[in-house]
């Protein structure tokens, strides 16, 4: 697997589709850092982050209603 760009595009690819896209499409190598980079930032705006919604309430008041 090679790891190609052409503007903002970034692609991991076959060698033989990277050969490719390098000679007739405008692409140029770049290291396989940059894909997992762009990719990171994008799990990241994806994934909002979880609140704690009191979960620990929750398990005291079912506690309690067991014990009475």
């Amino acid at each position: 697997m090679k790891t190609v760009q052409k503007g903002n595009d970034i692609k991991r690819v076959k060698e033989d589709e990277a050969e490719s896209l390098v000679r007739h499409k405008g692409y140029s190598y770049v290291p396989k850092s940059t894909y997992k980079s762009t990719k990171k930032e994008v799990v990241s705006e994806a994934q909002p982050e979880v609140e704690s919604t009191g979960s620990t309430e929750e398990s005291k008041s079912k506690k309690s209603k067991k014990k009475g």
